[in-house]
């Protein structure tokens, strides 16, 4: 960032939310999940079928 203000301007914004590194394949896949359990109209189902899979390990 540093030597980019020096080319060019540039705005910062305060983020108050979890950050996820999606470019990871952990981070793609916890986003995932957390998103799904955050909608109430998948929330249910998802934790059901997640509870199953780790069962089945």
């Amino acid at each position: 960032m540093q030597v980019l203000i020096k080319q060019q301007s540039f705005t910062g914004v305060k983020y108050d939310g979890r950050v996820f590194d999606c470019g990871s394949k952990i981070g793609f896949l916890t986003a995932n999940v957390v998103f799904a359990l955050d909608r109430p109209d998948l929330a249910d189902d998802f934790r059901r079928e997640v509870k199953a899979a780790i069962g089945s390990f």
